[in-house]
């Protein structure tokens, strides 16, 4: 069965052509196929988190849905925000995850093999983050365009259930399914690395963040992080498992 994608009215029109053009055109490799660390660090930052858990076996079990798969392109999404007011908005980041197996959960219907998956992104108004984006890369801080991570990875998502609360959408995004979720927490995602290792990539692990550089990353967080790292990606998934079987 072909997808449902759900295309949000057209409330905000942006276009992320001229860098699209410029990957292809440079011959930049259009993503890494392994982890990416600058790719995950541009969708890492430090916050308060709104889910904490101090397991991966506790995350799955809460989580809507846990997925295997890979990040395939990416876009703006929906943003937030007073609509005259560029500094005070905030937009998301859309990335579709082709999913190769279902951990836990059910797959929202007529989505077929793929999903998408939200990360908000403070300090990006919508026009600035799409000034970034690619489908396949992001501009990274030197203009160098930095192909998007297709590692394979397990993926502890909630449900959003918040469409219309969003101040506008760009035009091109879509929700497949008509479904957004989000990570559970920043653990939530763990990507598979050379020789089975494991990562929570958008864990600070312990390293200063020069913004805040009074606020680590929250302690269960790192418990997360370093259970992930002594079990790797194989165990890992089968902790997934135990937990929800």
């Amino acid at each position: 069965m072909k997808p449902t994608r759900v295309r949000l009215p057209n409330r905000l029109a942006l276009s992320g052509a001229v860098l699209v053009a410029a990957i292809f055109a440079g011959g930049c490799s259009p993503a890494d196929p392994h982890a990416n660390d600058e790719f995950w660090s541009f969708l890492s930052y430090t916050s308060a988190p709104v889910e904490e858990y101090g397991s991966v076996a506790d995350m799955a079990v809460a989580a809507d849905l846990v997925v295997l798969g890979s990040i395939q392109e990416v876009s703006t999404g929906r943003w937030w925000g007073p609509e005259g007011d560029p500094t005070a908005q905030v937009a998301s980041i859309a990335m579709q995850i082709q999913v190769t197996d279902v951990l836990a959960g059910t797959m929202p219907d007529g989505t077929g093999n793929t999903i998408t998956v939200e990360r908000s992104m403070p300090g990006y108004g919508p026009d600035a983050l799409s000034d970034v984006l690619t489908p396949v890369a992001i501009k990274a801080g030197t203009d160098e365009l930095v192909g998007i991570d297709k590692a394979m990875a397990i993926w502890f998502l909630r449900d959003r259930k918040d469409f219309w609360t969003e101040a506008g959408v760009t035009a091109s995004v879509e929700y497949v399914g008509g479904t957004a979720y989000r990570l559970v927490a920043n653990p939530g995602v763990v990507t598979e690395g050379d020789n089975g290792t494991a990562d929570t990539p958008l864990v600070h692990h312990g390293e200063e963040d020069p913004d805040h550089p009074d606020v680590g990353p929250p302690p269960l967080e790192e418990l997360i992080a370093e259970e992930v790292d002594e079990t790797g990606f194989d165990g890992i998934l089968e902790t997934v498992r135990l937990a929800v079987g």
